[in-house]
């Protein structure tokens, strides 16, 4: 939250992944790319990822 906050403050546009929590499992991956893909068509505009780790 602190993050995404930070980042509409800048001006950007945020979206969370709407996906769960980043516990590594590739199937994750899937997941992100079709999100991303969403984002993208639906913005006609290419996005950016943003996030932090949390240790890993």
């Amino acid at each position: 939250m602190v993050l995404r906050g930070f980042l509409r403050h800048m001006g950007y546009q945020v979206h969370g992944w709407e996906i769960g929590r980043n516990d590594g499992a590739p199937e994750l991956l899937d997941g992100a790319e079709a999100k991303l893909q969403e984002l993208a068509e639906a913005e006609r505009a290419p996005v950016s990822i943003a996030g932090w780790t949390l240790g890993g």
